[in-house]
């Protein structure tokens, strides 16, 4: 039976999107179909990375004026020059400050990503997930600046994307939405094998995951188990994608009794490597020093106490007080 809010009707790209060795070099004709004229290109604040989103855009617009400003100012710029669309540069937390302004946005995604890009949900600094202002409207993966990504970027952002695959594909039986769960699988086995050779080409393979790992969670809704992985970020010890890896293993050994003939698809997307071994892979190129096992015994010791009679109803006092965010009594 599928979720409520989930139907064979509903399901939708959300987020359109070109990928190419020069996709940026696309932007005027992506404009024109949306009827843009006029951009505000909000840059990274890390020097070396804005001058090669420059070096680019002086390349597009050769000898004409264009529009540029970094995130603290990028409001107060888009009215004072009159524009109609942002088009921002750069990693997940740009992309999240930007989209809680309501303006149409046009990503182009690189650094640390978090699988939340082409959602209509926002990240904030909490952790805590709201509905994203912006109107989203474009996702361009250009080789030229997704390969500014690490391999530690690029495998931390893949952990946050395959749980979001993972939860999809246990919390639906949407047919499409499983598709592309599949598809986006498929990308994440090529962008492995690649990085294994120390291809660059890894990048553009991991950005595609990131953008069909989105859609699903965009067409599968709210997840809980999304919001309990985020809960296990406890800034500075952990962040989010920390909390994904030590969910990820244990959503999909829940996948493989619930659901085993999707845990078998799962599978074959992955060249029949089996699904566990094949995250704990990510999980090991992501250089997360062990935060994700600690997070995940944290939580096997915790359900372990308060699964047995009796325990809960004793802690839940003190648990109560352990929600509190200040210090007094």
């Amino acid at each position: 039976m599928l979720p409520n809010n989930l139907n064979q009707k509903s399901f939708s790209l959300y987020v359109q999107n070109t990928t190419g060795l020069k996709a940026l070099d696309q932007i005027n004709t992506i404009l024109a179909n949306y009827r843009l004229e006029n951009a505000l290109w909000v840059l990274p604040n890390d020097s070396s990375d804005r001058h090669k989103v420059l070096r680019i855009l002086k390349n597009i617009y050769r000898k004409r004026d264009f529009n540029i400003t970094f995130v603290d100012d990028f409001q107060t710029t888009y009215e004072t020059k009159k524009c109609d669309c942002i088009v921002v540069c750069g990693d997940a937390k740009l992309i999240n400050e930007v989209k809680q302004k309501p303006f149409p946005l046009i990503m182009v995604p690189f650094g640390l990503l978090d699988a939340f890009e082409c959602q209509n949900k926002v990240v904030l600094p909490s952790n805590q997930i709201k509905e994203s202002a912006a109107e989203l409207l474009h996702f361009i993966i250009d080789r030229r600046l997704i390969t500014l990504t690490d391999e530690k970027e690029l495998s931390q952002s893949m952990c946050k994307a395959l749980l979001e695959i993972t939860t999809s594909l246990l919390e639906s039986s949407f047919t499409l939405l499983h598709a592309t769960a599949f598809a986006a699988l498929n990308h994440s086995f090529e962008a492995l094998q690649l990085l294994k050779e120390g291809s660059k080409e890894a990048s553009l393979e991991v950005a595609s995951t990131l953008y069909l790992s989105s859609i699903c969670a965009q067409n599968r809704g709210p997840s809980l188990l999304i919001e309990f992985s985020h809960s296990l970020a406890v800034s500075p010890f952990s962040n989010i994608h920390q909390g994904s890896a030590a969910v990820l293993p244990m959503l999909l050994k829940s996948l493989k009794e619930q659901k085993k003939e999707t845990y078998a698809q799962f599978s074959k997307a992955i060249q029949f490597q089996d699904p566990l071994e094949f995250v704990f892979e990510w999980i090991e190129k992501s250089s997360f020093n062990n935060v994700d096992t600690i997070l995940r015994t944290l939580c096997t010791s915790s359900y372990n106490l308060l699964s047995q009679r009796g325990n809960f109803k004793i802690l839940e006092p003190i648990l109560k007080h352990c929600s509190q965010k200040d210090n007094t009594l």
